[in-house]
Parts: C-alpha cells; structure tokens; sequence
C-alpha cells in the first residue's frame, strides 16, 4: 500500500471514531495520460498533493494564492519505521488581507511555529509516529483541530472550512478516479496493482499490467520487439521538454569525480579544496551520488590525476588522464594545456549547461537494456570488485581494484534522485541467466511493497561496498522469456511469485494479408503450429515474425532454410521423420535404405538394420512453392511404394 493511502485510512478512521467534524480535502484531479505518473496519480496511489516523498493533508479549502496548492493542512514524510509530521501554513501569493490576517491569527495560536524569511510559510514540527500506530497523529488532532476549525469558522469567510458535502463530495470523486483505473478502493489493495505501466494494442496512453511484468511465450512472437515499440517510449524524453536544472543533472550523471574536478578548477581558477568542494558542479555531484565520503574523495582523485611533474604530490599510483597541479601553496590548479589537449570535450559540456538549447530531434533515455545468460552475474547486476585497467598504454606497476555498480544499482540510484519520472530496466531472455544468482538477496526488495517509501520498505547492506540499499518505486522492471528454453513453471519460484506474466503467441492477424503467389502465410503458420503443438506443445510453437519481411519466393525460401529448419531440428533433436510430419516431403526427404548390401558376414537379422532415414531439402525460389503446397496439402504426390 503506497504511504498516502495509509495516512488516507488513518484520518478515514479518526473521522468515523473521534471526531465527525473532521473534513479534509483529498487530490481532485488525476490525469491519466500524465507522462510522470502513469494512469494519473490516484492510480499511483498519490491521493493526497504531493509526491513518493511526501503528502499534504489540506485543513482548509483555500489555496493560499496558488491554484493548486491548499494553505493550511498536515505534511507526512515516510521514515525508515515512522512517518515524520509537520503542520504548515503557506499563502506566499495571497492578496485576500482577510485571508492573510487568518493565517497570521491562526499561526499564533501554536508557539513553536516557525515563519520563513519572506513570512508567508510558517511550519510546526510536531514530531513523528509509527507506521503501524496512528495514536500521536490523533492525539494531536484531539488538541488541535478544533482550534483550526473554530477560528476559521469564526471569520466568516465563506467556503474556508469544508463542509460534509464537500468532504463526501471528494470522496466520491476519488472513488471514481480509482475505479476509472480498475483499482478497488479499499485498503486492502496493494501498490503493484495501482502502478500498470503497459500499452494496450489500439491506444498507448492506457496502461495495464504491473509494475514487474515478464512477457513469455514461443520464439518469434515479438517479445524483444514489443518492449522497443511500446515499452521504451514509456521511459523517453525529448530534450525539448526538459528543463536547465534537468540538463544540468543529466550532464552531471555522466561525468566522473576527476571531469566534476576539473570543471570546478577551469571556472575557480587556483583553488583549495574548500572551494572546489563548494563548486556548483561538485555540489551536484554528492547530491547525485549520494557519497557520504566528498572531501577524501575530492583529495585522492586530485592526487591521483596529478602531473608527473607536480613535487608536492608523492603519490605513485596514478590514473590517467593527468591534469592537475599542486602549488607550493597547497592549493590546486588544473593545467589548461592538458585539458586542451587530452579531453577538450569539457568545454563543450561547460557551454551545454551555460547555454542550454534544447535539441528537438534528441532524446533523453531513463532505462536500461541487458540480456541475461549464463555468465551474467550478481556482480554484473548489483555491484562486485572490478580491476582497474591501466589507460593509454600504461603498464600497471600494481594491480588495483575498485568497487563497480551493475547495471541494476545504475538504474535504481537514476531513478532515486529523480522521483517524478518513471524508470525501467529491460531484462531479455530472463529465463538465460540464474535468477536467483543474479538477483540475490534483492529478489524481496523489489516487490512492489518493499520498495522505498512503500508501507513495508526494506533495505538491506550490501555485501561489497557496505552501503544501505534499496528499490525506489518509480522503478519499472520488465523481462522477456522464450518458453521453447524454459517454460514460466521452471521459472525461479521466487522470482514468478514477484511479476506477473503476460503470454504472447503467435498472431495470424499479425500476417493475415500477407501472401506469397495465392499461398496465405498465415494458414502455412496455421498449419505448422497445429502440427508442432501435437508433437510437442504450444510453448514450442513458432512465431509470426518469421514471416513478417517474406514478399516473395525467394524470402519465402530463405525463412524456412536460416530460420524454421534450423528451430525444428533444435525441437526435435536431430529427429529429421518428426520435422518431416510438420513440413512435408517438399522439406524432407525419406530414403528407404532397402538397396544397400551389407559385407558379406554371418549376422542375424542383419536386414532389420535396413531402416529408412530421412534428410533435410534444401529450398530455393523455384522449390519452395510447391514444397508449401504439400505442407498445406494443396497437392499431392504418389506416395513411395
């Protein structure tokens, strides 16, 4: 259950057992096309103002000269075990004075209120309560509503309090929002079932499924091909619609500590570490990096990318390229010529944050995309030790390693700091890799529940760099599986209670008008699979990609010798008789053996070896026609005495 539906059954229960004159508004629009929030943010459980970080609980049915937000009402932030709550009165853009004088009235009932500089926000820390015990938030409420409701009423300003027509009126209006979703709006229902992230076939802005979702089925029946077409345009933003700050964080992402560096340098000039440490770009570094270890930082990669000739560094190990300078004044400076002449290209981000201008045909990508076998790792995915290979040429003295992120953490720690768009990683052939190896221990953060900020939030260490981790909700994870390897039932027990499955089969609609000289390719599809499908199972079928490029004889001849074929006799384990009862004598060729002489010797029943046998026909443009027509039993030849 997402934490604002929590706080929203908390004071549902306070109302009904305490207090019936306790009104408060909830969220009264959610779009469902909203590209942050897919299938609007009552769908993703958002029913307060707010987002995955906190909620606003409105007291009062003003705005505060802002249309969008309310003016007085409770603020809960999620915790490790508690939710933290605020009381908190903002009206920077009233003109109303009635208004204004209410607000300042009310702000001095509570005398630990604090007021901000411009004195239009004044906010009450009133402390924190555990996930599972509402008793303080209702203590609370038993002290103070009644004062923030009587004094509001006794200004007579219209409307300020809401009513009971306007509570039940919102109400309503959430009951519908949530069943315009398909989600039940009691309690009960869980977080995954509010966060589909799929596109249904005819219209791209309604979503269905869930936020973890595998899509399975026979090889050829466009799994791979679905997530590029529908999937990853969920997770692409043009450059157009992004802003200075995003630009910023975006280029910030790509660049490692020593390139933050040496801009901070380029723009400072000769500079102590203080300084570098208080550059706009290193600042944005640790907050995206989240490094609890700035400042150490900052002074090993300055060591470590420092010139040969620099005396006042005595460090040996050194990584390339080498650029910085330590004067006799302890301060550091970054040699203009190398920059020049090893990575230019820092200028270049220095103009593309200083001047920013969207590139309309650009796109900015918040996914990943990695195929799983059997060499595919934890270490690969989370995070293991990696060696640090030497640059340019360089011989390393001594080997050293360093702790790298997978691509899993990636993904995650992008998604992490940017909580109001949605990420995904893209996992093709999950079912190649060992799930249960490469996911780990993380197999349980990634339940829809346990996610950060989720009502049972879980977090773990982990086991090589030692930090706290866990699964942001804004994290989508889709997978696709090929049921010819390995059927959904073999699947990692633990990893199918955890995603739900959407099969996808072969879709004759997909080829029904496509047609090679009067033969319909889908009735030739049609027939394979019913025979297949009877000496195997439907999980081996062969999908409608094949043929989805044939046009001709030729193609036609070319899909069934480098795509078909080859699959059959995977199938059948070189069992030539059984591809034949699929494809015909125009494939297969039966050789009935009955000629041959053995040497002469003394063998009982040495005729019985005499067995037929069978060998694969190639096809050609000339051939393949007529081979399809025995498939599809159009014609018939004499059948072999």
């Amino acid at each position: 259950m997402h934490f604002h539906q929590k706080i929203h059954d908390y004071l549902l229960n306070y109302r009904k057992e305490y207090n019936s004159d306790f009104n408060f508004l909830v969220r009264q629009k959610s779009n469902p096309d909203d590209k942050k929030y897919l299938g609007g943010k009552i769908a993703r459980g958002l029913f307060f103002q707010g987002t995955e970080d906190y909620c606003f609980v409105g007291l009062v049915d003003k705005n505060g000269g802002n249309k969008s937000t309310r003016s007085v009402g409770l603020v809960f932030k999620p915790s490790d075990q508690n939710f933290i709550f605020t009381f908190e009165i903002i009206f920077r853009e009233e003109t109303d004075e009635n208004l204004i004088e209410f607000y300042k009235t009310l702000a001095s009932k509570f005398e630990a209120i604090e007021w901000d500089n411009k004195g239009t926000k004044a906010v009450l820390h009133i402390g924190e309560f555990p996930k599972d015990d509402p008793s303080e938030l209702y203590k609370w409420l038993d002290e103070n509503f009644p004062t923030i409701r009587n004094l509001a009423l006794e200004t007579k300003i219209k409307k300020i309090i809401p009513n009971n027509e306007r509570f039940q009126k919102l109400q309503n209006n959430l009951e519908k929002k949530l069943k315009e979703a398909s989600i039940p709006s009691n309690s009960s229902h869980k977080t995954e079932n509010m966060q589909d992230s799929l596109f249904t076939k005819n219209n791209e802005s309604k979503v269905e499924g869930s936020l973890n979702k595998i899509l399975y089925g026979p090889p050829g029946t466009g799994k791979t091909y679905a997530l590029k077409q529908q999937y990853f345009p969920l997770y692409t933003t043009k450059e157009t619609s992004i802003t200075e700050e995003n630009n910023f964080e975006i280029v910030i992402k790509q660049l490692s500590w020593w390139e933050v560096i040496a801009v901070a340098l380029i723009q400072l000039g000769i500079s102590k570490v203080n300084d570098i440490y208080n550059h706009k770009w290193v600042q944005k570094k640790m907050e995206l990096s989240n490094s609890k270890t700035v400042k150490p930082t900052l002074w090993s990669q300055l060591q470590s990318h420092t010139v040969e000739s620099c005396k006042h560094v005595k460090v040996k190990s050194k990584q390339q390229p080498l650029i910085f300078n330590k004067t006799e004044n302890s301060t550091w400076e970054v040699i203009t010529e190398e920059i020049e002449n090893q990575i230019p290209e820092l200028y270049d981000l220095i103009e593309k944050v200083n001047n920013f201008k969207p590139d309309a045909n650009k796109v900015i990508e918040r996914f990943k995309f990695v195929t799983f076998h059997q060499s595919f790792s934890y270490e690969d995915f989370i995070e293991g030790i990696k060696p640090i290979m030497p640059e340019n040429g360089e011989v390393a003295e001594d080997l050293g390693y360093k702790i790298e992120d997978g691509v899993f953490k990636e993904i995650c720690k992008d998604a992490a700091i940017d909580p109001h768009n949605r990420y995904a990683i893209f996992i093709d052939e999950i079912n190649r890799g060992n799930v249960s190896a490469i996911f780990g221990e993380l197999i349980t953060l990634i339940e829809t529940d346990k996610r950060k900020g989720a009502a049972n939030e879980m977090r773990i260490t982990l086991p090589y760099s030692k930090n706290i981790f866990s699964v942001p909700l804004n994290l989508d994870i889709y997978g696709t599986m090929n049921t010819a390897d390995r059927s959904v039932e073999a699947l990692d027990t633990a990893l199918r209670r955890r995603f739900e499955f959407k099969e996808m089969m072969p879709d004759l609609e997909v080829i029904e008008d496509k047609e090679v000289d009067g033969i319909m390719l889908s009735d030739v599809l049609k027939k394979i699979n019913q025979r297949i499908e009877l000496l195997i199972d439907r999980d081996h079928t062969i999908g409608h990609s094949y043929f989805i490029n044939v046009d001709s004889a030729q193609r036609l001849a070319d899909a069934f010798n480098n795509n078909i074929v080859p699959l059959l006799q995977e199938y059948f384990y070189g069992d030539y008789g059984k591809i034949g009862l699929v494809l015909g004598k125009g494939f297969v060729e039966r050789i009935k053996n009955d000629t041959i002489e053995f040497a002469s010797f003394d063998y009982e029943n040495a005729n019985d070896f005499k067995t037929a046998t069978f060998v694969l026909k190639q096809v050609d443009s000339h051939s393949v026609m007529e081979a399809v027509k025995l498939l599809l039993g159009i014609v018939e030849i004499k059948r072999e005495e």
